[in-house]
């Protein structure tokens, strides 16, 4: 369950409670492939319905835009804490 506290998420995933600042134009690395990649949207931030998850759109380095339902964004990306 996500619950939206303004630009802040608090993520409940298996029996643990997390909140992760998730901000426009902030920086983050996929797991697998070190890769950078620049948030760019968070869509369906208005419903409430499980049809149509939070999703979080974000830009590589080469231009390629992707999207990713939150729990799995937050699964496989590290926020960086520095600029790249």
């Amino acid at each position: 369950m996500i619950i939206q506290l303004g630009s802040h998420w608090t993520h409940h995933k298996n029996g643990g409670v997390y909140t992760m600042i998730i901000q426009l134009g902030s920086h983050w690395t996929h797991h697998k492939n070190g890769g950078v990649y620049t948030i760019y949207d968070i869509t369906n931030d208005h419903s409430e319905s499980p049809d149509y998850p939070l999703h979080i759109s974000f830009i590589g380095r080469n231009g390629k835009r992707w999207s990713k339902p939150l729990d799995n964004f937050l699964d496989t990306m590290q926020a960086l804490e520095v600029e790249p």
